[in-house]
């Protein structure tokens, strides 16, 4: 090692635990381009909402530093 050289320390790795996104059936069929909630019929409304919890509940973000 040669002067002014710092000798390598092992990194942390620090990690922090994210909340699940909060989707909302809305915003799937907004994306969808559904301008009207109003006019979505049932079944597709059912099946955005399902999508939506499904999706908050699969996903656990994390974030590695």
């Amino acid at each position: 090692m040669s002067v002014g050289e710092v000798p390598a320390r092992p990194a942390a790795v620090r990690r922090w635990a994210l909340e699940p996104p909060a989707l909302s059936a809305e915003l799937i069929l907004r994306l969808q381009k559904y301008r009207d909630m109003a006019r979505v019929p049932r079944a597709i409304r059912e099946a955005a909402e399902a999508v939506a919890a499904e999706a908050s509940r699969i996903t656990r973000p994390e974030a590695v530093l």
